[in-house]
């Protein structure tokens, strides 16, 4: 009986696949590379509404790069990333891949 609860883990993302890993570190880079533009656009604006303004277009603007990111979801990209947290495995996963994709973005460590 007891090896059943064990068994019954909570709905969250299991079992990652590479594939997935791949398109969430995909998404992840080009949401990165948003992020600083956006960023500088935002600490630019003339007011707290124009910033707030900026604000919700970049959400949409990085919701939309990662929909547009083939093999992932934004259900899945915000749990894959949230699951990254709390799962070590998954986290250096995550971190080898971006290594890969982006070798010169990483620091020397």
């Amino acid at each position: 009986a007891f090896a059943q609860t064990e068994e019954q883990a909570p709905p969250a993302i299991e079992d990652v696949s590479d594939a997935q890993v791949g398109a969430f570190v995909t998404a992840a880079l080009a949401v990165a590379e948003m992020q600083t533009d956006w960023f500088a656009r935002i600490e630019a604006a003339e007011d707290a509404e124009a910033q707030a303004a900026l604000v919700e277009e970049a959400n949409a603007a990085m919701e939309a790069t990662v929909e547009e990111t083939d093999g992932i979801t934004l259900a899945e990209f915000i749990a894959i990333g949230e699951a990254a947290q709390t799962d070590q495995e998954l986290s250096e996963r995550i971190v080898a891949q971006m290594e890969v994709a982006a070798p010169e973005d990483m620091g020397d460590g």
